[in-house]
């Protein structure tokens, strides 16, 4: 006698398939929180390298490397010999500007350090070597300043005497956070990156420029000023300075004929950023930190106390 063989029938199948798409809603959740973990170990791993680097600069040079200089270099440029890359540095032309056409070829180096695993943005133009870390130009909405309240400036040939200019305390100074990249496109509204010049007024304090920032239609194109954020880390602007005007992850703004800025950290990891101090140790502060404590970390010599919550 032939044997008789059952087979599943089809509620029996869709019960399997159900029991198997609920054990993947359950894992992929956490796949991706261990994915975000690495990713954000990696960063901050970045970030001590680069506090490494500052220190070994200091160690020679007895000042901090200038945030940026007279031709427009910026701190990550005099960083490159102390963090392993003396080909990308020995590639510069220093006899000319940073962004002068014979310097297109380092400008386009990608160099691993300078890049946070957690960025979506990952298709940064073949001309440009990409950056995610910023240093902090303080809590002062004037660009372009030679001396800050934090400690990096610009157009300055040497940088801050340190640690004697940090007055607050190496581990209450913030020295460099992150910063999104951008989409590349002025046609394209991306709030979380785009640089924007709102209407509304220019400020003339802090407080006013957060407000007037926050308040501005980020999907007005009209309002579009840049969109390169760490596009290029050879030349020393927005894309490798950061401010402590606002705190972490609010949206960025320009008012350009002051020329005034407020460019806060921003990230991809969930719910804050990365924060390396002067004294190269590196934080995770939440988005929820508050507005005193977070200006407080960006002062050298503001003489505050910072709050519990960091």
């Amino acid at each position: 006698m032939a044997r008789r063989y059952s087979a599943f029938t089809l509620i029996e199948l869709l019960v399997v398939i159900a029991i198997i798409a609920i054990l993947v809603g359950l894992l992929l959740p956490a796949v991706q929180k261990v994915r975000e973990a690495a990713a954000r170990a990696k960063c901050q791993n970045n970030l001590k390298q680069l506090g490494i680097a500052v220190h070994n600069y200091v160690g020679v040079n007895n000042a901090l490397p200038p945030g940026v200089d007279n031709k427009k270099y910026s701190a990550i440029v005099f960083l490159l010999p102390y963090m392993e890359q003396d080909n990308a540095y020995k590639a510069i032309n220093f006899a000319l500007q940073a962004q002068d056409p014979g310097n297109d070829g380092p400008r386009a180096m990608v160099i691993p350090t300078l890049q946070c695993p957690s960025d979506p943005t990952s298709n940064t133009p073949p001309q440009w070597g990409g950056n995610s870390y910023v240093f902090n130009y303080g809590t002062g909405i004037l660009w372009q300043q030679p001396i800050t309240n934090g400690p990096f400036s610009m157009f300055v040939d040497k940088g801050l005497p340190f640690p004697a200019g940090v007055t607050d305390g190496t581990s209450n100074t913030a020295c460099a956070s992150e910063h999104l990249k951008g989409d590349w496109s002025n046609a394209i509204a991306t709030p979380r990156t785009d640089l924007i010049t709102p209407s509304g007024g220019v400020p003339s304090t802090p407080d006013q420029a957060m407000t007037i920032c926050q308040s501005a239609d980020f999907t007005n194109l009209a309002f579009q000023f840049r969109s390169d954020n760490g596009g290029y880390w050879i030349q020393g602007q927005h894309t490798t300075l950061y401010e402590h005007i606002g705190t972490p992850n609010m949206r960025s703004c320009a008012w350009k004929s002051t020329p005034m800025m407020m460019q806060p950290a921003t990230s991809s990891h969930t719910t804050g950023v990365n924060v390396m101090l002067c004294d190269g140790s590196v934080r995770f502060v939440s988005d929820s930190v508050s507005l005193p404590t977070w200006r407080a970390l960006g002062t050298r010599d503001g003489n505050e106390v910072l709050g519990s919550d960091f």
